[in-house]
């Protein structure tokens, strides 16, 4: 007796025999058994040698990061060295200066400028549909009976049948289409609706802000158009500031 077995991860095959069927199959069993505890060694191995090398290349990969970090860190610190730089040179040339204002020909008089907006013109909502409007009409139907010789009460009672059911038919279709018209119309309320609000809203914000703008205009203007010592105080303040930047 002999049994032919293969193993498709290695890529083998052997022919096993035995004198009797059991025998064979013993053998072909253990031949397949030892096969799979090869073939586990090879992938244990594989996923050992994958695993060293991702965290090699993962190492590799860290340290390019760390690397590119740095040299950016330190660009951006020669960039921001240089602007402090000319920074402090233009402070330090312009305190050098004689900075004499004339603080009288400094005051505003003149008028907030910026218009106040404009309230949002509101859209209108549609006619609300009727079930009594022509679209949603249906032209009645009406049992044809014939000729004299038709008018037998079976035929009439199957003719009036016909009609009835066209026109229930048609009516509920007309029930149908003015349902969906209606719904449409729901539909499109609210969105107008939404959209009146989100408009009143948004007026509402703008208008606050130019309230609070021109309040803001007014007070820096009786500020400007006093003694002159607010503003006055304000650019010493900004010369003392400049020059504590310059220690």
């Amino acid at each position: 007796m002999e049994i032919r077995v293969s193993h498709e991860g290695l890529h083998t095959y052997r022919v096993v025999r035995g004198a009797t069927k059991e025998e064979a199959e013993l053998r072909a069993r253990l031949q397949i058994e030892a096969w799979n505890a090869r073939w586990a060694r090879l992938v244990a191995a594989e996923a050992a040698r994958q695993l060293r090398i991702n965290k090699r290349n993962w190492s590799d990969h860290q340290a390019d990061i760390d690397r590119r970090a740095r040299d950016e860190a330190l660009q951006l610190t020669k960039e921001a060295e240089a602007e402090l730089a000319l920074a402090r040179n233009l402070l330090s040339s312009a305190l050098g200066k004689n900075h004499e204002l004339d603080w009288k020909s400094l005051k505003d008089t003149n008028s907030f400028a910026e218009p106040e907006p404009s309230p949002p013109q509101p859209k209108s909502l549609q006619a609300e549909p009727k079930r009594t409007e022509d679209r949603f009409k249906t032209q009645p139907v009406i049992a044809n009976f014939g000729t004299p010789r038709l008018d037998h009460p079976g035929l009439r009672k199957k003719r009036q049948s016909e009609a009835d059911s066209i026109n229930r038919y048609q009516r509920d279709e007309a029930d149908r289409r003015f349902q969906q018209a209606h719904t449409e119309w729901e539909k499109q309320c609210r969105a107008i609706r939404e959209a009146n609000e989100a408009a009143l809203a948004i007026h509402e914000k703008a208008k606050a802000a130019w309230v609070l703008a021109k309040k803001v205009f007014h007070e820096k203007q009786i500020i400007s158009t006093s003694s002159g010592r607010p503003s006055k105080t304000i650019w010493e303040s900004v010369r003392r500031g400049a020059e504590k930047i310059l220690r």
